[in-house]
């Protein structure tokens, strides 16, 4: 049975809406971020598109996307989630802080969302160059008025893009940074070679996510990490090692990796 389509729109604004009603403790599916085990080690998904009926895979196909790409009404009320959730901007602040910026840096956030971490990174960065690139318009527009002044001042850019086709963004950056967005590639590795290019000699890589699928535990966080670390030094980044930020109920982890300053 197909449900109307209001009533889809509807049944998604409220599971979005739960995201940031949620208490410390409390983990909402989150449909959307870094899960390493493999299929058949994971818990069952009352949401997943392979059970129930009809509805329940629209609706599960519904939230996804707007998390994936947000758009239109629903996609302002997931950015809203995006930037307010508690969890959420820990994770962007402490991932800013892992880098360890300098004033005159340039800088790349991929899938920034509603711009969070990069008007973090602008307080910092104030002689430089803050770029971000995002392929949903509608986080592009939020983050554009959460910048407003950084943008105005020329220190912000501000992209609608794919992180799998890169597009020219000027000279190499020092610091590139993403936050539960890499799960979206699908050649990881190919992507981080890219990005690689896109360092220069000494620049730092990081990379956030943490695992909320339903069942996962802070060992999953931890060993998507690991999987990363190794993905990372195969595709050529040195000093390798992966930080970690206790968050209830699963921490989150960030993997770093430099571009070797010399035959990089």
């Amino acid at each position: 049975m197909a449900l109307p389509e209001p009533l889809v729109n509807l049944t998604v604004f409220i599971v979005i809406i739960s995201y940031t009603l949620a208490r410390p403790g409390e983990a909402p599916v989150n449909l959307t971020e870094m899960d390493p085990q493999p299929p058949e080690s994971r818990p069952s998904d009352p949401l997943s598109p392979a059970r129930g009926p009809a509805w329940r895979r629209t609706l599960h196909s519904r939230v996804v996307e707007q998390f994936r790409r947000p758009h239109g009404a629903l996609g302002r009320v997931a950015g809203l989630v995006l930037a307010y959730r508690p969890s959420n901007r820990r994770r962007n602040l402490w991932t800013v802080g892992l880098l360890a910026l300098a004033p005159t840096d340039r800088v790349l956030e991929l899938g920034f969302g509603p711009g969070v971490a990069l008007q973090a990174v602008a307080r910092r960065v104030t002689r430089g160059c803050v770029v971000g690139l995002d392929h949903s318009e509608a986080m592009v527009r939020a983050a554009r008025r959460r910048n407003r002044r950084a943008i105005a001042e020329g220190r912000m850019m501000l992209r609608v893009g794919s992180f799998e086709a890169l597009p020219d963004l000027g000279e190499r950056f020092d610091k590139i940074y993403a936050v539960n967005a890499l799960m979206f590639a699908g050649d990881a590795g190919r992507v981080l070679e890219a990005l690689r290019e896109r360092l220069a000699p000494g620049g730092r890589l990081a990379l956030t996510f943490q695992s909320r699928r339903p069942g996962a535990t802070t060992a999953d966080s931890l060993r998507g990490g690991e999987q990363a670390a190794a993905l990372l030094a195969r595709s050529g980044f040195g000093d390798v090692h992966v930080e970690v930020l206790p968050l209830a109920p699963v921490a989150a982890v960030c993997v770093l990796g430099t571009r070797p300053a010399a035959g990089g």
